[in-house]
Formats: structure tokens, C-alpha cells, sequence
């Protein structure tokens, strides 16, 4: 049984992989046997040059804004070779399980990610939504619907992991700072593609708690089932802050921000 850092469970021959340390939490708590490791990659942001070495290390970049190291997804820090070094030395694995998502960009690049350096393996996939639609990302199910969703998995063959291996490298070649799912495929963007619709949620908030209008975002997303988490958007908010196009006051240990006019 592994005890250390993302690592945990006593059955070797299945491995369970998800994106996200609350569907990590959620396979523990249904009692799930198998051995479950979680990837926080966040490939959804951040350009990737430095993937085939197993390493983020380009996040601390999107994360410098805010405090995430010592108990946010990057508590074990940003390179993950170990991890995927551990998962080949297996030999009793007889099958590696992706919980994804169509809906969700990290979960779904992840399975494209597991397909393109596993891809010698045998490798299912359950996808969040084809239980229910609304859950983007397993983290939206509960312990039941967590138990249940195996029941919909997909054996891949081998013709669709190499499928997947060809979507992963368009993704990688195209290299851009920002992904987003639309109609189940990935969507590259420039870093500053959102940046005219969050000007636009500002004008109609008016000056506000930084932090209201990441939530806004967060809430009621520019495009619809596009969601990021909240370390991408106070990125994307200081971006425009650096760049002059808001601006930001500071009132009672509180950040606001506004739209910069003329003459402010």
C-alpha cells in the first residue's frame, strides 16, 4: 500500500487516476480499493515545453497571486516523474482508469496525457457527464454516483489510444497558454483571449472586491460549462491590472478593482 504524497490504495492491478485531489478524496471516501494517484498537471494553462519531463514547473507563474503551495494542489510541488516512473515499475497492473470528462479540460487532456505515455498498457475511461450531465468534472458527483460511474466505463482500444496520442501531440505542437473544451475538443487560445468579456463583466459589476468578480466568473462562466479555477482568473484579473486596463485600490486590507478610465 502506498502512504506517500498522492498516493493510495492496496490493489495494484487497477490504478485509478484523476486530475483533481477532491475526486481523489471522493474514491477514498467510497471505499474504492484500488490504487488512486492524482495529477494536479493543470494542463488546461500554461504552455508545455517541459511535459515530457514530467514537470509544471511554468505554473508558480499562475499561482503567484495567490497561496496554493502548502495546501493547494501544488503542496507536493510541481514535478511528477517520480509518480509516473512509479506506475510503469508495476508490472501486476493489468489496467490504468482515467476519470475524465468531455466537459473538463484538465480531466480531459489528462486522459489524452495517460494515453500518450501508457499508451503500451491496457486504459479505460469514465466520463463525469455521461452520468450526469451537469457534472463537468467528477468532483460534481457525490460517493454514490462515484460508486456507480465504473458501471459506464470505457475499455479503450488500441486504435483509440493512439487516437488520443494524436490529439495529445496537435496540443503540445500548438503550445498555446490556454485550453478550454468546446463540442468535446480541446480549444487552444492566446492567454488574453477571455480578456475583453472580463472587461466587460467589470463595467457591468461597477468597483468590487477582486474577489467578487472572480466568483462572478466562476459562477456564471464567459462561455457556458467553461470553467477554470480560481488561481487562473486572479491571474488572468492582474494581468489586465499590470497591463493598465484596471485598476486596482486598496481599502481596508481589501483589494478592489474598477475599470481604469481616462484620467484615473
Amino acid at each position: 500500500m502506498f502512504g506517500i504524497n498522492n498516493f493510495e490504495g492496496e490493489n495494484e492491478t487497477v490504478v485509478e487516476i484523476v486530475s483533481d485531489i477532491s475526486c481523489y478524496g471522493l474514491l477514498k471516501r467510497s471505499r474504492n480499493n484500488n490504487l488512486k494517484v492524482y495529477f494536479p498537471l493543470n494542463l488546461c494553462v500554461g504552455r508545455l515545453e517541459s511535459i515530457n519531463e514530467f514537470n509544471r514547473g511554468e505554473l508558480k507563474e499562475y499561482v503567484k497571486y495567490i497561496s496554493t503551495i502548502n495546501d493547494g494542489p501544488f503542496k507536493y510541488g510541481y514535478n511528477f516523474e517520480y509518480e509516473f516512473k512509479k506506475i510503469k515499475s508495476l508490472n501486476q497492473v493489468d489496467k490504468i482508469r482515467v476519470w475524465s470528462s468531455h466537459l473538463d479540460c484538465n480531466d480531459y487532456c489528462l486522459l489524452l496525457f495517460i494515453c500518450n505515455f501508457f499508451g503500451d498498457k491496457n486504459i479505460s475511461v469514465v466520463y463525469s457527464e455521461e452520468y450526469n450531465w451537469y457534472a463537468t468534472t467528477c468532483t460534481k458527483l457525490d460517493e454514490n454516483e462515484i460508486k456507480e460511474l465504473p458501471k459506464k466505463e470505457h475499455i479503450l482500444k488500441k486504435y483509440e489510444i493512439n487516437q488520443f496520442k494524436e490529439e495529445w501531440a496537435r496540443i503540445v505542437e500548438e503550445n498555446t497558454e490556454l485550453r478550454f473544451m468546446i463540442n468535446g475538443s480541446v480549444k487552444s487560445v492566446n492567454i488574453d483571449y477571455f480578456d475583453n468579456e472580463i472587461i466587460k463583466r467589470l463595467e457591468s459589476l461597477g468597483e468590487v472586491n477582486i474577489y467578487s468578480l472572480v466568483a462572478d466568473l466562476m459562477g456564471n462562466p464567459i462561455i457556458p460549462f467553461v470553467f477554470y479555477p480560481d488561481y487562473i482568473y486572479i491571474y488572468l484579473i492582474n494581468k489586465l491590472i499590470d497591463e493598465k486596463r484596471i485598476k486596482k485600490l486598496q481599502k481596508d486590507d481589501k483589494i478592489f478593482i474598477k475599470i481604469n478610465e481616462v484620467g484615473d
